[in-house]
């Protein structure tokens, strides 16, 4: 078993609880095909493998996947992967699968974006996030460029919270479990998005900022008052305070205007 400090330095926190492993299992809910990102010692997997008929456990520790050999050595409809989850070729597998896995906060911010780019491949990911980390994606605490990126692709909704007594070693704070649909993208789409995302990395750079003063960078010679109040919306607003619906309009009336200069 890898040493306290290891685990440590890797960010890494087993769940323990039994009634807890259980309660994820059940959330997500029989599947084809499931990818455990991290199987760690194997506890989730254990109870994840009766809920699948293929279950895929990626773990990029040495010596945690060798003891992953060893206790599934006997089971037939589990494959076993020694790799970096962020290298992973979903493409191979041909069909969409679920994601599950307990994240390291290390490894949060790049996981997300991962796994937008390989959506296609993805029908839900049930995902355990350090509490305030989780709370950002849904977008009730500290928005960011994240939040409405994922958003834009998927319905992120909030399922529970884990205690640290739930883990060993314990972390400092909360965790909480949450399910990414890649099935249900936001609704509304935006016809210039790169320019969104251009758009949303720059006022979330400036996120303390009014959106009128954040804007004007951007905005160049055009009047970034007079699209506010085009839209119906406050000049005196901060990025955080605004829905994906205001920033997709901003943006496309903008881009539009730059068309028309």
């Amino acid at each position: 078993m890898s040493s306290l400090s290891s685990l440590k330095s890797l960010g890494q926190h087993f769940l323990r609880q039994p009634k807890i492993l259980a309660k994820i299992a059940q959330a997500v809910g029989r599947r084809d095909v499931i990818l455990e990102i991290g199987a760690g010692r194997g506890e989730l997997t254990a109870f994840l493998l009766p809920q699948a008929k293929k279950l895929l456990a990626v773990e990029i520790d040495r010596k945690l996947f060798a003891l992953l050999k060893v206790k599934f050595d006997k089971s037939r409809h589990i494959e076993l992967y020694h790799k970096d989850i962020l290298e992973f070729d979903f493409r191979r597998l041909g069909r969409k699968i679920t994601v599950v896995g307990n994240i390291p906060y290390y490894l949060s911010n790049n996981l997300v974006y991962y796994l937008v780019e390989q959506r296609q491949f993805i029908d839900q990911a049930f995902l355990m996030f350090q509490h305030e980390f989780g709370s950002k994606l849904i977008g009730r605490r500290q928005r960011s460029f994240l939040t409405f990126f994922l958003q834009y692709y998927a319905q992120v909704v909030p399922l529970f919270s884990i205690p640290p007594s739930a883990f060993y070693p314990s972390p400092k704070v909360n965790s909480r479990f949450i399910c990414i649909d890649f099935e249900k993208p936001y609704g509304r789409r935006c016809w210039c998005e790169d320019f969104l995302w251009h758009m949303l990395k720059v006022v979330f750079s400036q996120r303390r900022k009014k959106i009128v003063n954040s804007l004007k960078s951007l905005a160049g010679k055009i009047d970034s008052k007079k699209i506010l109040a085009d839209l119906g919306i406050s000049q005196d607003v901060r990025p955080e305070e605004l829905d994906l619906k205001d920033f997709i309009r901003i943006a496309e009336l903008l881009y539009r205007r730059f068309r028309e200069v």
